[in-house]
């Protein structure tokens, strides 16, 4: 996974509207276990699936959870290029938002963009579905559909593709398939489009980070930037730098997210790849994880305890 300074954009956000709150005060924020209560910083990270550089803000996003996790929550939004045909947004805005989407454009006349627009949909309606068991399962479902989507090249519209990643995180399938096109998660992927909009959200990945002891302007880092960009971010909203924590244990590290790269593991440890592959591999001899090799990188899961 390359991680490269590219062009973005980073600026002290608007302070926002009535309708904000509206969206997302009564919205729980248990998202993981180190997402405690009275912790100074909220940070929004808005994600499309689709999008490979939100796959790259993967490893940036560990290693800023396991430097500050203690000083942040944080909410993973569903966002990308649905967010140009949301009905709510003006038509001038649609307009103007389509003319720097992708492949998932719409064109009135183009029926081929339309299916991939639905696909998305279908896809993210999948996500929401996920979420209604959990912000936790939300998050582990959104990881395996990228794992899915950039590793595996599989279809993350297909009903029976879902169904297989919904059993891979081990969540409740009935309810899942009862949820899939319900108007809650319909009225859940609404809301986050809604907050997409309200943020000025047209690039993804995009954080926002907020102070919750103050109503001073949020940063919004809307982009893929080098790490150190997210920590100075994180650092101006919190009004002080402070030390990053004591990384865990490289097991313990694997055992909470289940999957990582071992370009991921250099990066948060700070060692070579070359160490980071050696640490990994007396893993895999002491048999506690799997190590998976792919086009698009080396990766390696956590063995559960039996």
């Amino acid at each position: 996974m390359r991680h490269t300074k590219r062009k973005g954009e980073i600026d002290v956000g608007k302070k926002l509207s009535p309708a904000f709150y509206k969206l997302t005060s009564n919205e729980p924020h248990n998202l993981e276990t180190y997402n405690l209560i009275n912790k100074p910083i909220e940070i929004y990270a808005f994600i499309d699936p689709f999008c490979p550089n939100s796959w790259s803000l993967e490893g940036y996003l560990k290693k800023l959870i396991v430097e500050y996790g203690s000083y942040f929550k944080l909410r993973a939004i569903t966002s990308g290029n649905l967010y140009s045909i949301n009905p709510k947004v003006p038509k001038r805005s649609q307009s103007e938002k389509r003319k720097n989407t992708d492949k998932f454009s719409v064109k009135s006349n183009d029926s081929e963009a339309n299916d991939q627009i639905s696909s998305m949909w279908e896809a993210l309606l999948a996500l929401k579905a996920a979420e209604l068991q959990g912000r936790r399962v939300g998050l582990r479902f959104l990881r395996k559909m990228q794992e899915y989507y950039f590793l595996n090249k599989e279809d993350i519209s297909n009903h029976d593709v879902l169904i297989e990643i919904a059993e891979g995180i081990k969540i409740d399938i009935a309810e899942f398939k009862k949820d899939l096109n319900s108007k809650v998660a319909k009225r859940a992927l609404q809301r986050d489009l809604n907050l997409a909009y309200e943020m000025e959200i047209d690039v993804t990945p995009a954080l926002v980070f907020f102070n919750l002891t103050d109503d001073e302007d949020g940063i919004k880092v809307a982009g893929l930037y080098d790490y150190e960009v997210y920590v100075d971010a994180l650092f101006e909203v919190l009004k002080k730098k402070v030390k990053p924590a004591f990384k865990p244990a490289l097991i313990d590290f694997i055992a909470q997210f289940s999957f990582v790269e071992t370009k991921e593991v250099a990066v948060i440890y700070n060692w070579s790849v070359e160490q980071a592959e050696k640490e990994l591999k007396k893993l895999l001899i002491a048999q506690k994880v799997k190590h998976i090799r792919v086009n698009q990188g080396s990766f390696w899961e956590y063995i559960s305890d039996r």
